[in-house]
C-alpha cells in the first residue's frame, strides 16, 4: 500500500511528490485555457496514452494535437481541477480528480456555453524534468449547455 494513508508512513519525499502532482494538474489546466500546447505536451510523456469518451490517444503529439484542435475554437474555457487524491510509490503516483470545464464560443448556434464535468484517473511518472503523465482517463458525470460549442465544424469529430 505504497504512499496510502491508511498504509505506511508517509515520507516526506512523497508530500513534496503529492505538492508538485497537483501543481501539475493545476498547470495543465491554466496551460489548455491559455492555449500552451506546448506545455500540454510536455506535461505528458511522449509514448502517452490517454484514454476519453470519444476514443483514445496515443503519444503526447497525439494528445496535444487534439486538445488544440477541440479548443483552438473556442473564445475561452475554463478548466476547474479538484478534490485531488494523489498515491504515491517511488517513482510513480497516481491521481484521481474532479473536474468541470466550461467551455465558450460566443457564435455558436444555440447558445454560447457548454460545461462538462466528470473526472481524470492519471498515471505519473518520474522524470528528470518533474512528474509527467503517462496515462489519463477521462470520465464524464454530467454535461450541460449547448453542445455545438465543442463541435468543431472542420473536424467531423463529435466526440
Amino acid at each position: 500500500m505504497c504512499g496510502h494513508p491508511g498504509g505506511r508512513a508517509v515520507e516526506l519525499s512523497d508530500l513534496r511528490s503529492r505538492a508538485e502532482i497537483s501543481d501539475a494538474l493545476a498547470a495543465l489546466a491554466w496551460a489548455q485555457d491559455r492555449k500552451d500546447w506546448a506545455h500540454v505536451r510536455a506535461a505528458y510523456l511522449p509514448d502517452a496514452t490517454y484514454v476519453h469518451p470519444g476514443g483514445r490517444l496515443e503519444g503526447a503529439d497525439a494528445i496535444a494535437d487534439r486538445t488544440s484542435r477541440a479548443l483552438d475554437l473556442l473564445d475561452s474555457s475554463q478548466h476547474l481541477v479538484g478534490s485531488i487524491v494523489i498515491e504515491v510509490c517511488g517513482s510513480h503516483a497516481t491521481s484521481l480528480a474532479q473536474f468541470q470545464a466550461v467551455h465558450v464560443r460566443e457564435d455558436a448556434v444555440g447558445g454560447e456555453l457548454y460545461t462538462i464535468a466528470g473526472s481524470y484517473t492519471d498515471r505519473w511518472t518520474l522524470t528528470e524534468g518533474g512528474w509527467r503523465i503517462a496515462h489519463r482517463e477521462q470520465q464524464y458525470y454530467w454535461r450541460t449547455g449547448n453542445r455545438e460549442v465543442v463541435v468543431p465544424t472542420d473536424l467531423g469529430d463529435k466526440s
